[in-house]
């Protein structure tokens, strides 16, 4: 019983495998803000061009009509 004591302390106190679940939360986290600042991003960009489609529209047939 002392053995199996001493086997869960000594796998309690282990941190060798801390650091690689630190940076992949880190990762993890940056790429979800991204995701997140992306989207947002691109919405951004669909509207601005969106009401652009008929003033472009419009003068390709001004130039082509000329």
């Amino acid at each position: 019983m002392q053995g199996m004591k001493q086997l869960f302390k000594r796998f309690i106190e282990d941190e060798s495998g801390s650091p690689a679940v630190e940076y992949s939360m880190i990762a993890t986290v940056i790429a979800v803000a991204l995701m997140a600042a992306f989207m947002g991003l691109g919405d951004g960009i669909a509207s601005l061009f969106s009401g652009n489609e008929g003033s472009i529209g419009s003068a390709i047939d001004g130039a082509l009509a000329s």
